[in-house]
């Protein structure tokens, strides 16, 4: 399996080394569970000589953008923001469009294309997952339904297939997908990356899903919270009045 991790310049920096060090570790790990299992091939792909994340890690690049067509999966960590305007903002930019452009010119039925978090973004506006099952980060859930209608979002699992797609979850889903990805060639070299990395099966994200509820632009959840921290100094002290005993 030959993986191109399509990296750009602000990306979220465990996001893109978690994919490289799961799939790094299932190569290394590969021979000794089974020679058979085809070999693990990882490279970044950009388009420049290096990538240097949001925290400043640089990466070089092993694969330039155009080569990406004779790899067996693409897969597009997350941007690196924290928002939704942020995110939006960044699809824009133009190494954005670029990566995009190339997107778009994939075959799901040919390359295996996957993303993680704000990642799942770039697919989405490519337009590889128009009609398809994905999953995002919890948190951008009204976002990302409100601009892709056509994709059935389903914010509650960890990791979701659809066809030739695969999407995960939050920043360290990055993890979950890089598993799933291992364990398309090998459950069993999955299993065992797993347990030496510890790595605990995760399938949902839903528990996460009922902060998203208390949306923070609601006036009602702000007057709350304010009112609540007004008065914290408020709160009863533990040597007040105590009831007597008869």
């Amino acid at each position: 399996m030959h993986v191109g991790l399509l990296a750009s310049d602000g990306c979220f920096s465990s996001g893109l080394t978690a994919l490289i060090d799961v799939l790094s570790t299932a190569e290394a790990q590969r021979p000794d569970v089974d020679p058979s299992i085809p070999p693990i091939r990882v490279d970044v792909t950009g388009t420049g000589r290096k990538v240097t994340t949001g925290a400043g890690l640089t990466v070089p690049v092993t694969m330039h953008l155009r080569e990406l067509q004779a790899v067996d999966v693409v897969v597009v960590p997350a941007l690196g923001t924290m928002t939704a305007e942020d995110t939006l903002s960044a699809l824009a930019a133009r190494v954005s469009r670029a990566i995009i452009a190339v997107l778009g010119d994939l075959d799901p039925d040919v390359t295996t294309v996957a993303a993680a978090c704000t990642g799942v973004f770039m697919l989405a506006e490519s337009g590889l997952l128009d009609l398809r099952r994905a999953t995002t980060s919890w948190w951008l859930g009204a976002a990302f339904r409100s601009r892709y209608p056509s994709v059935l979002l389903d914010l509650g699992s960890m990791v979701v297939a659809d066809a030739g797609v695969v999407t995960a979850g939050a920043a360290f889903a990055h993890i979950d997908l890089a598993l799933a990805l291992v364990r398309r060639v090998s459950p069993c070299l999955a299993e065992h990356v797993a347990r030496l990395l510890v790595i605990d099966e995760r399938a949902s994200q839903s528990s996460y899903l009922v902060v998203d509820h208390l949306n923070h632009n609601d006036r009602l959840v702000l007057a709350f919270e304010q009112q609540a921290r007004a008065r914290l100094g408020d709160a009863p002290s533990s040597d007040g009045p105590r009831l007597r005993s008869e």
